[in-house]
């Protein structure tokens, strides 16, 4: 099934909004979605298995910082999805206290940690990188690392990119450097290697942009349902606040 980026861009949005996610959480996640589904990642299925997964004052709900300890974050179990622009935010602000250093933020408990990369990718700041590290149930350690548009996924032997699709909870951590040539580990670490250099990455972007979504039917089917929810009827009251069919790009 292929579709256009920003027909999965909106979708997702109509679906985050009917679902309760937060002000502006909406737009910044359906944009990370649409950008794991043109980096050949889950994205449509990410979402749909987060709002499934979830109950809808906790798709609205902020992140907790760790008690006396600003670097660090507890997500209460929940998807990346519904928060990864905040924890983006909160690193930067933590870099902009040492002069736009370093800086490190804990993220204990999520899911969906690809999500963070997205979100990286999108606000990274020039001459910055950001890094996201987390691991799965079989004791391997993925890293990937996002710099002014670029993204890197690294990680041990024997992992396929498929394979940063973690299932469950994991924690994660964040760090904020200054940046220097193409993304790669913190430290250059030697034991990892990379299994989405950053020129594929960024090839797929543009092609998903020139040519369309390859999407899975049903992840998109179900992220719809989600997104009907916000269609109500047209009556002259619901009009004046925005109901409608959404028949244009900017609906």
């Amino acid at each position: 099934m292929t579709v256009s980026f920003d027909q999965v861009r909106r979708q997702s949005v109509r679906a985050l909004d009917a679902g309760g996610a937060a002000p502006g959480i909406d737009e910044d996640s359906a944009l990370a979605i649409a950008w794991l589904e043109a980096a050949r990642w889950p994205g449509l299925r990410i979402l749909a298995d987060a709002l499934d997964a979830s109950e809808r004052e906790q798709r609205g709900a902020g992140l907790e910082l760790g008690v006396g300890d600003p670097s660090a974050l507890d997500a209460g179990g929940r998807s990346a999805v519904f928060f990864a622009a905040s924890a983006i935010d909160h690193l930067l602000g933590l870099a902009a206290r040492d002069n736009g250093q370093k800086a490190s933020l804990r993220v204990i408990g999520l899911q969906h940690p690809l999500v963070l990369l997205a979100a990286a990718s999108r606000f990274a700041p020039a001459g910055q990188a950001i890094s996201i590290e987390w691991p799965d149930a079989h004791g391997r350690t993925f890293c990937a690392v996002a710099m002014a548009g670029r993204a890197g996924v690294f990680a041990g032997q024997n992992c396929a990119a498929e394979d940063c699709d973690t299932p469950g909870v994991v924690s994660a951590v964040l760090g904020c450097r200054p940046a220097g040539g193409e993304p790669a580990p913190p430290g250059g670490n030697e034991n990892q290697t990379t299994i989405v250099d950053p020129a594929t990455l960024a090839a797929r972007i543009v092609d998903a942009y020139q040519n369309g979504l390859n999407v899975d039917p049903r992840s998109y089917e179900r992220v719809s349902v989600y997104a009907s929810k916000i269609l109500v009827p047209e009556t002259e009251e619901s009009l004046l606040h925005g109901a409608g069919a959404g028949l244009t790009d900017n609906d």
